[in-house]
């Protein structure tokens, strides 16, 4: 039978009501306070300016080194990209991120060294001193990807199971465009900044003769210009849109590239154009640096379980000094019909309770004792690909 509510019951020399438990009373994990509704906010969507951002936050509008702080604070909750004066809201994050979090720039570093290795040692067997492959191709050869990336029709894939609508086809593109892009050049920019390699994009004009060959050409800076002035009309005239990405958020891009082609065969007689990435070398070195680079990776990797085996003992450990603590001042709470008892300092001068810190702080002391290169492995937008940063649809 259900317990009576407004039953006496005598426990540990004190008289409780049954009331619901409160919950409150239990010490928990620490969270990030969730102080900003963003639920009038949609990936994709442009903002006015920084006095309607507010508004539909329901902040305050500020100045000066207010306004900078609360940015900050805007950037735990959501990402943006500007355009003048304008907000263009790219991420929206379900858990907000602490101050200072790298994780919407993601943990590149084991990816980073794994696609090292791998691309060193394709380079170490070709002939010649550069490659050039799109960046598809790319990520299929470096094994990021698989053949059906980007091939399979968004048609036959809504076609897998019921779940899969073109919203998840286009989400799922979305997500892993901007995170396998940011991989592959984390790892290019390593090599780069080792002298063991450069790279650089090219454009490619595909046109057609009058027996139907297909003729293809690296595009000059003048004919890039015309490409360019082009795109940009589709972009901002024709469709309305600031930025490439909001073309993607609408599922819009079969739309804008079938339009942009469209105007490139009326004007300038060209059939399409894509994009490639080169990169050139030197064998020699490229050999050389192989072997050091696969034993570092070997370091990495086993660096990466432990790191994770260290934050695990962390995490069991505060949960078991947690558990000990509610148990120390509440009893089991079997035992209780009502309303946990109140907790009293005076009382209970004796009992230990673990900080609420002490994850964040375990974290910092692994990632500075344990954790190799933790400073200069961490993925950094500055070392992104900055001739392509604002180009969603790098499509080389």
């Amino acid at each position: 039978m259900p317990k009576e509510t407004n039953k006496q019951t005598k426990l540990s020399g004190t008289t409780k009501k049954k009331t619901t438990k409160s919950s409150t009373t239990k010490a928990t994990k620490p969270k990030v306070p969730l102080k900003i509704n963003t639920s009038k906010l949609k990936v994709g969507m442009t903002v006015k300016n920084y006095k309607e951002l507010c508004e539909l936050l329901k902040q305050e509008v500020t100045t000066g080194n207010a306004k900078k702080y609360q940015l900050k604070e805007f950037e735990c909750y959501f990402d943006w990209e500007k355009s003048g004066q304008k907000f263009i809201i790219t991420d929206i994050y379900d858990t907000p991120l602490e101050k200072d979090d790298k994780r919407k720039f993601g943990n590149n570093s084991i990816y980073a060294h794994c696609i090292e290795v791998i691309l060193l040692q394709y380079l170490s067997k070709q002939d010649g001193f550069t490659s050039t492959l799109t960046k598809k191709n790319w990520w299929e050869l470096l094994g990021i990807t698989n053949h059906n990336y980007g091939k399979t029709s968004e048609k036959d894939l809504i076609k897998l199971d019921q779940t899969v609508t073109s919203f998840e086809v286009r989400n799922f593109y979305q997500r892993c465009n901007k995170r396998l892009e940011q991989i592959l050049f984390s790892a290019l920019n390593n090599l780069k900044s080792r002298k063991l390699i450069i790279y650089e994009p090219e454009t490619v004009i595909v046109e057609y003769d009058n027996h139907g060959n297909e003729i293809s050409s690296i595009a000059t800076d003048d004919e890039k210009k015309l490409i360019l002035q082009t795109e940009r009309y589709v972009l901002h005239t024709e469709m309305g849109y600031e930025k490439m990405f909001q073309v993607f958020v609408s599922g819009r891009q079969k739309e804008y590239y079938e339009k942009v082609n469209e105007l490139l065969l009326d004007q300038f007689g060209w059939d399409h154009c894509y994009k490639q990435l080169k990169i050139i070398y030197t064998p020699e070195d490229i050999k050389e640096a192989l072997p050091e680079t696969e034993i570092y990776l070997q370091k990495q990797l086993l660096n990466e379980n432990v790191v994770t085996c260290i934050n695990e003992n962390a995490q069991s450990y505060y949960d078991k000094c947690i558990e000990k603590y509610n148990k120390e001042v509440f009893g089991n709470e079997e035992d209780y019909w009502g309303e946990l008892p109140a907790f009293s300092m005076e009382n209970n001068k004796n009992i230990w309770k673990i900080p609420d810190t002490y994850l964040t702080a375990q974290s910092i002391l692994t990632n500075e004792l344990i954790k190799i290169g933790h400073k200069d492995l961490e993925f950094s937008a500055e070392d992104f690909i900055k001739s392509n940063e604002d180009d969603p649809e790098f499509s080389f």
